[in-house]
């Protein structure tokens, strides 16, 4: 990979930046520095000031915010950017696992109604997903976002998150729940 700066070249009073994603190792360091590992790779110990100061977790909450699923999904959509966060939602529907969750529940034709709208309804629930990571790309309102998903190494760690199936997303110390 190419350098994306030449810290050589840097003149005095020059900027620059990155966004790397953290992940703690568990090593504390009796002069209030943590080991970290980085996203690109490696390890560094960063102190408490710069994390206290600079970061978010992807799990840490100082409020709660009842909101609904369309908010919830501008809030993915409009305001997370490139940071961490937390999402909970619920994964794409296949035929075969609608069918297996049929035959598992035992679901016969001659059953009453009501007996079997409650198997159906079981069946089209998605299997629940919770994914820490951080935006790649979203589509349009209710559509679906790409995002990386931190927990996954290598280079297959793309997912989709459908916006439509949202149910808790954590990010800036803020924790989206539905209503």
């Amino acid at each position: 990979m190419a350098n994306r700066c030449d810290p050589s070249a840097l003149k005095k009073g020059e900027w620059f930046s990155t966004t790397v994603y953290y992940k703690f190792t568990g090593s504390r360091h009796c002069d209030r520095k943590i080991e970290v590992k980085s996203s690109l790779g490696g390890t560094l110990l960063v102190s408490h000031n710069i994390i206290a100061q600079e970061m978010y977790s992807s799990t840490q909450v100082q409020k709660t915010k009842k909101v609904t699923r369309s908010e919830m999904a501008r809030v993915l959509q409009d305001e997370v950017k490139s940071d961490v966060f937390t999402v909970t939602f619920e994964k794409k529907l296949t035929p075969k696992k609608v069918l297996d969750e049929l035959e598992s529940k035992g679901y016969k034709s001659g059953e009453p109604a009501r007996k079997r709208r409650k198997i159906v309804n079981e069946a089209l629930k998605g299997e629940e997903r919770v994914l820490v990571g951080y935006l790649k790309d979203t589509q349009p309102f209710m559509g679906r976002s790409m995002a990386y998903d931190l927990n996954v190494e290598g280079p297959h760690n793309e997912r989709q998150i459908d916006h439509r199936t949202l149910k808790e997303l954590i990010v800036r110390n803020v924790r989206y729940v539905l209503k």
